[in-house]
């Protein structure tokens, strides 16, 4: 994965295996889940999220980490735009470094997902058992709305096809 910046100081590095000091993986060649320079951050004192889009559409998050308000409300506040366009919205979380997350972002997460059910396809990639049991609940909200992923290379593959499918 491409660097998204320094870890905050008090996420220990021994939760990404073969850290260099920079957020994401070095040495991996491109890919679709890798942040780019222009990706919207926000950083908290122990994560980071990148929010990024590839096309009208398509959006992409990246955390590491702990989840706070504050970065759900980029995914929010960022993914409306798309929603407001009409048609089908795409979003694909690589969650899969996420540690733990504020209840508040689950809850309004899942409200502002409801709100727009009929135009969402969500693939949501995780690891840690406490985010994931927090995406399975979402995920009964939304009558099993989320396609859930425990690898990244399978969450690489259905975003690959999603754009693969819209021509990019």
């Amino acid at each position: 994965m491409a660097a998204i910046g320094p870890l905050p100081a008090s996420v220990p590095k021994w939760m990404f295996p073969g850290h260099n000091g920079q957020m994401g993986s070095p040495g991996i060649g491109r890919r679709h889940l890798d942040p780019p320079a222009a990706a919207k951050r926000v950083r908290g004192e122990r994560g980071e999220i990148a929010y990024w889009e590839l096309g009208s559409g398509l959006y992409v998050t990246c955390v590491r980490g702990g989840m706070t308000r504050a970065m759900s409300q980029l995914i929010i506040e960022e993914a409306d735009k798309l929603y407001a366009g009409g048609g089908t919205v795409y979003g694909f979380h690589d969650w899969l470094l996420m540690t733990h997350y504020e209840s508040a972002c689950r809850i309004e997460l899942t409200d502002w997902v409801l709100s727009h059910r009929a135009q969402s396809v969500l693939h949501i990639g995780v690891a840690s058992k406490v985010v994931a049991m927090g995406v399975a609940v979402a995920n009964l909200m939304l009558g099993s709305l989320i396609h859930v992923h425990t690898k990244e290379r399978t969450l690489e593959q259905a975003l690959h096809d999603a754009l693969q499918r819209a021509g990019r």
